[in-house]
């Protein structure tokens, strides 16, 4: 997945160079980056051992994961026409953290592999999360001061959990506990989206804006849900740059289904929310 997301970062780079070759005179492409200042609330679904109850463990709660994380965000809008345009956006979230004794035991899956964490154990976790939005958009409404687009596109929603420390794993039908042991997880899953933004310009420097997006999916091995909310307001510098602040939140759910022998197959529930002030540079050309 990692060379996935390079060859993705590769491609938007040459998309840029394309814009700017185009349309060099035309300011009708609009580069953000900056840092996004949230609180996460994160879960995956497990069981107790040797049972089929379910249980939900916290990252943050259970795992010891930070709570308030601040993450690079980047974002790329490209206008070819009065009422046309593409989006990309991209927000990065690691983190990391250690249980040195967990108080209650769980089973998961990962990868399609049952794996066991037993009281009292030490357990480091790492988690990788990257989201991704490739997106239409489609100015169906505009005046001299308000515009509205609709958005048609996708999330792609990767993540990668790791985690190291006293876990047991079955073999041939029988549990082994290693002293120190590393298994992961790595889902990458598409979610489509439907979306409205709407941009309010108040005066020539000053510019509000919202956008709302979501979509519930549920086909083959990947079903999911996401919600994708924003509210900013941009001050112009000059004709080119601007600083702008934003409150986001982001709400997904995300559950694979991996292919095991027979008729079995193994569930990845994760579960997650992300929520805060962002605040960017603005570069237009």
């Amino acid at each position: 997945m990692g060379r996935s997301v390079s060859k993705l970062f590769g491609l938007v780079s040459l998309f840029s160079l394309f814009c700017v070759e185009a349309h060099a005179d035309d300011p009708n492409v609009t580069i953000r980056f900056g840092g996004f200042f949230g609180r996460v609330d994160s879960s995956v679904g497990a069981h107790i051992p040797d049972t089929e109850i379910g249980k939900r463990i916290d990252f943050e709660t259970d795992l010891h994961l930070q709570s308030s994380h601040t993450t690079p965000m980047f974002e790329l809008h490209y206008q070819w026409s009065e009422n046309h345009s593409l989006i990309f956006n991209w927000v990065r979230l690691r983190r990391s953290g250690v249980n040195q004794v967990i108080s209650s035991p769980f089973e998961l899956d990962i990868g399609g592999d049952p794996v066991s964490v037993q009281a009292g154990a030490e357990l480091f976790t790492d988690l990788k999360m990257d989201l991704f939005q490739l997106a239409y958009g489609y100015d169906f409404f505009r005046t001299d001061d308000l515009t509205a687009t609709v958005t048609l596109g996708a999330h792609i929603f990767y993540n990668r959990a790791e985690f190291s420390g006293q876990i047991g794993a079955a073999t041939e039908g029988h549990w082994t506990t290693l002293p120190f042991e590393t298994v992961s997880s790595e889902v990458a899953a598409p979610l489509p989206d439907i979306g409205l933004q709407l941009r309010w310009d108040v005066t020539p420097e000053l510019q509000l804006g919202s956008r709302l997006q979501g979509f519930a999916l549920d086909i083959g091995k990947v079903k999911g849900h996401i919600i994708d909310l924003r509210l900013e307001m941009v001050q112009s510098i000059n004709e080119q740059f601007g600083l702008g602040v934003a409150y986001q939140f982001y709400r997904f759910k995300v559950e694979y289904q991996y292919d095991l022998s027979g008729d079995l197959n193994s569930v990845l529930d994760f579960d997650g929310q992300y929520n805060g002030p962002m605040v960017f540079l603005q570069y237009q050309f």
